[in-house]
C-alpha cells in the first residue's frame, strides 16, 4: 500500500556519496523518512528510492554527514502522465486501430464451402443469405445445427451439412446424396436379368416365373426371372417381376507396378515462416519468405487470441532414396492399391482374391488380380410389349 500511495505522490531515485553514508541513512530512519531498494554501489556511493517530500528533507541531513545527494530519475504517476501526454496521438492512433479491429473482427469476411462441387455453390451462398449469412454479415449467436439442417431440407442434392463459424470465417461442409436407382413401377411388366457374368447360387422368384437354377452359369443380360407367363387359354400374361438371385461373380484389375521405391530421407535443413493474421491483413515476421528446397514437408503451428493468430509454418527438407523391393513385395504393394480403389460395398463382396504377375522389363512387373465376389446379380429390365412396338 506504501508503493502504491508513494507511486501517486511521485518518488525519485537517488545516489548518495560520501564517507558518513550509514549516519545519513540513520538519520533518515529516525526522521521517519521511508527509504526501499537502498543498493550499495560502492565502498562510499549507494542508490536509493524517496518520496519528494523525503528528499528535501533529505538535503539537509546530506549537509549535516558532508554528503552529497543528487536524483538519478524522477517516478510515478506524474511523471507517467506527462510522458503519456507528449505520446497522445500515438496512443489515440492505437486504441482506434484495436477499436477498428474489434469492430471488423465482428463481421464474417471469408465463406467456405468444402465438398460442395455436386451443387452450384452460388446457390449456397444465396441461400445462407436468407439465412442471414454472409460475408459482411454480423457474427453473432447463430444456431448453427439448425442452419445445418436447413441446407440438407432445402437442397435434395445433400445428404449431410455442417455449418461452423471460426474468427471471422464460415466454414460449410458438404457431403453428397447418392442417387438411388430410380425404381421401375409396380404395374409395368419387367423382367430380373444378370447385371454381369457368374454363377447362381440362390435364386428365389415371387412373381414370376425363374429361367435358370442354382449352379448355371449365366451371361450378362441373360434372364433369371421372366415376367413373360404363356398361357393356351388366355394368351401371354406380364408380370413384374420380384426376386432375388445371389451369385459367384468375378472381377479382375491390373497395374503396372515397379521393382523399386523411393524413401523420404530428412536431411536435417529447415525454414520457419512466422506470420501474424489479423481478420483482413496477413502481417509476415519474417524478411526471407522464400524456401531454398525443392522437396519438403510442412508443419503449421497454430495459436489464437481473440482476434489475432499466430502461424508458424516450418518447411522441413527431405530426399527421395531409391530402393530395390523383391517381386513379392511389389505384387503385395500393387494388390493393396488395387484393393483400395474398390468401394466399400465392392469389398464386401470380395471372397477371395488371387494375384499373378508379368515381367515386362527388369523394373517393371504388370500385376493382375483376380476377385471372386459374391453379391445379388438381378437387375430389372422392362419388357416391351408387341403392341408397344406396333
Amino acid at each position: 500500500m506504501i508503493r502504491i500511495y508513494q507511486f501517486f505522490r511521485g518518488y525519485l531515485q537517488v545516489e548518495a556519496e560520501g564517507n558518513h553514508l550509514e549516519k545519513l541513512l540513520n538519520l533518515a530512519l529516525v526522521n521517519g523518512i521511508y527509504l526501499w531498494d537502498v543498493k550499495r554501489l560502492s565502498k562510499e556511493k549507494i542508490s536509493f528510492f524517496v518520496s519528494n517530500r523525503g528528499y528535501r528533507m533529505m538535503e539537509e541531513y546530506a549537509k549535516k554527514t558532508q554528503s552529497s545527494i543528487s536524483v538519478r530519475s524522477r517516478k510515478g504517476a506524474e511523471v507517467l502522465w506527462k510522458s503519456t501526454k507528449r505520446r497522445s496521438v500515438f496512443l489515440a492512433s492505437f486504441f482506434i486501430f484495436i477499436g477498428l479491429v474489434l469492430t471488423l473482427s465482428s463481421f464474417i469476411w471469408t465463406v467456405e464451402i468444402e465438398g460442395g462441387e455436386f451443387i452450384d455453390q452460388k446457390q449456397i451462398t444465396q441461400k445462407l443469405a436468407s439465412y442471414g449469412l454472409g460475408v459482411g454479415r454480423i457474427r453473432k449467436n447463430f444456431d448453427l445445427s439448425k442452419i445445418s439442417n436447413q441446407l440438407i431440407q432445402d437442397f435434395d442434392e445433400i445428404l449431410w451439412a455442417n455449418a461452423e463459424i471460426s474468427g471471422t470465417r464460415l466454414l460449410i461442409t458438404l457431403v453428397p446424396r447418392t442417387k438411388a436407382p430410380e425404381l421401375i413401377p409396380k404395374d409395368v411388366p419387367t423382367n430380373i436379368v444378370a447385371k454381369k457374368d457368374g454363377i447362381i447360387k440362390e435364386i428365389t422368384a415371387e412373381n414370376g416365373d425363374a429361367m435358370v437354377r442354382i449352379g448355371d452359369t449365366v451371361v450378362k443380360d441373360q434372364i433369371l426371372i421372366s415376367g413373360l407367363i404363356p398361357s393356351p387359354t388366355v394368351g401371354s400374361r406380364y408380370l413384374h417381376s420380384i426376386g432375388a438371385i445371389r451369385a459367384v461373380t468375378w472381377e479382375e484389375r491390373s497395374m503396372e507396378q515397379k521393382l523399386y521405391r523411393y524413401d523420404k530421407v530428412n536431411t536435417g535443413r529447415k525454414s520457419v515462416h512466422r506470420e501474424v493474421s489479423l481478420p483482413f491483413l496477413k502481417i509476415p515476421l519474417d524478411f526471407r519468405q522464400t524456401i531454398d528446397f525443392y522437396n519438403y514437408d510442412s508443419i503449421i503451428k497454430e495459436k489464437t487470441f481473440l482476434f489475432l493468430t499466430y502461424r508458424e509454418t516450418s518447411y522441413v527438407e527431405y530426399t527421395l532414396e531409391k530402393h530395390s523391393i523383391t517381386v513379392e513385395e511389389a505384387v503385395k504393394t500393387a494388390t493393396d492399391m488395387l484393393l483400395e480403389q474398390m468401394s466399400d460395398t465392392e469389398a464386401e463382396n470380395v471372397i477371395s482374391k488371387k494375384a499373378s504377375f508379368e515381367v515386362l522389363d527388369e523394373e517393371t512387373l504388370f500385376v493382375t488380380l483376380l476377385l471372386e465376389c459374391e453379391e445379388e446379380l438381378g437387375v430389372p429390365k422392362e419388357i416391351i410389349k408387341q403392341s408397344d412396338i406396333q
